[in-house]
């Protein structure tokens, strides 16, 4: 016997039946794009590659002011990142924050596009 939501859901009229939206034969067996996965990685990838470009061209006011503002988002004092050498660990999630501050949380159409256009002249 079936669950009382479907039996709910056949017996519904069909113009009250949710649609069912159309996924490609990649999102079907894996819930996603694996394409649009890999490119997404990618410039991840890149922007954290600019990230310590940028970085390593600040003067040390300029990075240490950064480097505060971050700090101040945590809690706990092993993971706040200083000029010099830092615990491990600390330098990547500084990279994540900064690269969400940066360019936001998501992966633009225009990023993805722009890092095609880079995979294709290289």
């Amino acid at each position: 016997m079936p669950p009382a939501s479907v039996q709910e859901a056949e017996a519904a009229p069909p113009a009250a039946r949710k649609p069912r939206a159309a996924t490609t034969k990649s999102e079907a067996r894996n819930g996603l794009n694996k394409g649009r996965a890999k490119l997404i990685a990618a410039v991840e990838k890149q922007r954290i590659l600019d990230l310590k470009v940028i970085l390593g061209e600040l003067e040390k006011p300029a990075l240490q002011a950064i480097y505060d503002e971050y700090n101040a988002t945590l809690g706990v004092e092993a993971n706040r990142i200083k000029i010099g050498r830092n615990r491990a660990g600390v330098l990547p999630s500084f990279h994540a924050w900064y690269a969400r501050k940066l360019w936001g949380e998501e992966v633009t159409d225009a990023e993805i596009v722009a890092m095609m256009e880079r995979m294709l002249s290289a």
